[in-house]
């Protein structure tokens, strides 16, 4: 298998797998990755004080801005657990959450992680939906140095790329799935072939393509 370079989404799911304790033999297979690929991945952005996704992306001093689109996915009945999203409005990139409630601490502290792993300065606005777990949003404004926005009530067209991806995810989880059914695994699995789907919008480049290409 001949070498070619991690992609940010590649980077994002070994880290994630990584913190899971996963084989590098397991993630190899799951990316169809060579298991030296993703040694050498490790070793050469090994960092004792940072994430190394974040190291592998954040050479460049300059970078364009985007704009970062929110959405929960919400199980039916009693399960507290869903799944949220985060989409990159030009490229279509997509980071999928898996959360064990809706609260502000827990949507707070995974959007504020998610977030970080993404290359430095590239985003600069999101907009939320109006859920009261956003009561909070002027310290998630501050932690990530952005600026947030909220959506309308009842206004999809305002979030209109993460509209879009939505109904690419529901293809895999449609509206009556319970999320307490899956794991943190399948999603990124799910949202990996996703980011490396070819779009017609992005003239057949993948998402991934695209940001590594136009954005980053």
């Amino acid at each position: 298998m001949s070498y070619k370079h991690l992609g940010i989404d590649e980077r994002i799911y070994i880290e994630n797998q990584l913190k899971f304790k996963f084989k590098i033999s397991e993630i190899a297979k799951n990316l169809n990755r060579s298991i030296s690929t993703i040694i050498r991945e490790i070793n050469r952005n090994k960092d004792n004080n940072h994430d190394f996704s974040l190291i592998a992306q954040n050479k460049a001093e300059n970078r364009k801005q985007s704009h970062i689109s929110f959405h929960k996915f919400k199980n039916r009945g009693k399960s507290k657990s869903c799944l949220i999203t985060l989409v990159e409005r030009v490229s279509r990139f997509t980071l999928a959450i898996l959360v064990k409630n809706r609260t502000t601490k827990v949507i707070n502290k995974n959007v504020s992680y998610y977030l970080s792993i993404l290359p430095k300065n590239i985003v600069k606005t999101i907009t939320f939906d109006r859920g009261k777990e956003f009561s909070n949003w002027q310290q998630l404004e501050k932690n990530l140095d952005v600026k947030i926005y909220f959506a309308n009530p009842y206004s999809p067209w305002q979030r209109g790329t993460n509209e879009n991806t939505n109904g690419l995810i529901r293809e895999k989880f449609p509206k009556k799935f319970i999320f307490s059914k899956t794991n943190k695994n399948e999603v990124h699995k799910f949202i990996l072939s996703l980011n490396q789907r070819p779009r017609k919008i992005l003239n057949y480049l993948s998402p991934i393509e695209y940001l590594d290409r136009k954005i980053i």
